[in-house]
């Protein structure tokens, strides 16, 4: 059951770094949302061939879910991703994975603003 339990947690901070919603993943697996969730709480028994269509459509290696050595790092890694940690850089407190999506939406349009100047430069 640990296995299972390490699996579904890195599924699902895979899934949240893309900003994916379980609906949204579900659908691209053409799971039901009960089922994905099932998977992510380690609840579910998950064939290989299922592991290699998550991983897939999450642009990973099979292994990157599969291999238990990380699972130290991993896990320190998910804590932070999932947002049960506080980032403080000056004023600036990140607490949640809808803080950082609100981030990279404001990156990308500062990023497209700043292409629309540098074309008129020139």
């Amino acid at each position: 059951m640990e296995l299972l339990t390490s699996i579904g947690r890195k599924i699902r901070t895979f899934r949240q770094i893309k900003g994916w919603s379980q609906e949204n993943m579900a659908h691209q697996l053409g799971m039901s949302v009960p089922g994905v969730s099932k998977i992510e709480r380690g609840l579910s028994d998950v064939k290989i061939s299922r592991i290699e269509s998550i991983a897939e459509i999450l642009g990973i290696h099979p292994s990157q879910l599969i291999d238990t050595q990380e699972n130290t790092n991993f896990n320190n890694y998910a804590n932070a991703v999932a947002g049960s940690f506080t980032y403080n850089k000056g004023n600036m407190n990140i607490n949640s994975m809808e803080e950082i999506n609100f981030l990279k939406e404001k990156i990308s349009a500062l990023q497209k603003r700043m292409e629309k100047i540098e074309g008129i430069k020139q």
